[in-house]
């Protein structure tokens, strides 16, 4: 028996569908921005309501990294049992959720699509012909915001403070970490550089000198400069990996130092964590689990 795969929106709620039809059945979480089954920020496979299978995201905007969805899609799937429910983020009409949601339904190959009744969705280019289905409608936003500080805040509860040393530390998600590391003694000010391609990566708590700058840009044969502060690390989240790329803790980084290379990380991970690769998000959540926005695409 193939997936059934159910569209999510922003205005209704699969809930109580869920609580109805979801018992016994594994359920495929690919809606970042979803608190009911879980930490937001992350997809997961959910067996007997645990999680089995991880992926994380680090956003609640699907947008943000399509790629990274179907990637947990792929790995997913062969872990899934018979008439399984695949649920997928909140649709918007944009070219490019849609043309992901398409993807999704392409490689899911499911025996039902199942969509909520009013959702803007055009039925054309889907596999199977997707079928209207009334929902209870969402909660309010201010509602929704709720349950998410709720898991943020389980989060700081149940993880353990890791000191994470970054050198040599490859990171995924980030431009910090994907290139080389540079003396940062060349920018007056900065706590760290890094030649990313021709983009020099500084991490300077204030604005540098506009001259200063221009001169390590030539020394380091870069031609842009992408200027972050420390604050804009602090809250990410983040989770470890092991070589193979499998997750085995997922939290935030509380603070870096930057100039020693070490990172206090809350994770759910068990110390002491063997971490072999960090994966950091764009959303930024405070000690009082407050969500602080997301940084820009590169950044960071």
């Amino acid at each position: 028996m193939q997936p059934t795969l159910l569209v999510g929106s922003p205005r209704h709620s699969w809930r109580d569908w869920l609580r109805t039809h979801g018992a016994g059945r594994d359920i495929l979480c690919l809606n970042p921005d979803e608190p009911d089954l879980g930490f937001p920020g992350r997809l997961a496979i959910f067996r007997d309501g645990k999680p089995i299978f991880t992926r994380f995201f680090g956003s609640l905007d699907p947008q943000r990294s399509p790629h990274v969805l179907i990637a947990a899609l792929a790995e997913a799937l062969p872990q899934l049992r018979e008439g399984a429910l695949v649920l997928t983020f909140k649709f918007r009409a944009t070219p490019i959720l849609r043309q992901t949601l398409l993807l999704i339904s392409q490689l899911v190959g499911p025996e039902r699509i199942l969509v909520p009744e009013g959702l803007e969705l055009s039925r054309h280019g889907f596999p199977v012909g997707p079928e209207d289905v009334e929902l209870s409608a969402a909660f309010p936003a201010i509602v929704h915001h709720a349950q998410r500080k709720a898991q943020w805040l389980r989060l700081k509860e149940s993880g353990e403070i890791h000191r994470v040393f970054l050198r040599d530390l490859p990171t995924e998600g980030s431009r910090w970490g994907a290139g080389i590391a540079m003396n940062a003694d060349l920018l007056p000010g900065a706590l760290y550089l890094e030649a990313v391609g021709t983009t020099l990566l500084a991490i300077c708590p204030q604005e540098p000198d506009p001259v200063l700058l221009a001169r390590t840009l030539d020394i380091a044969g870069c031609t842009r400069a992408q200027v972050a502060s420390p604050e804009d690390y602090r809250g990410i989240l983040c989770a470890f990996c092991r070589d193979s790329g499998e997750e085995f803790g997922f939290g935030f980084i509380r603070e870096i130092d930057w100039e020693g290379q070490v990172a206090e990380i809350i994770s759910t991970a068990i110390p002491p964590a063997p971490v072999r690769l960090l994966r950091v998000g764009s959303l930024r959540i405070d000690d009082r689990g407050r969500e602080l926005g997301e940084a820009k695409p590169g950044a960071i």
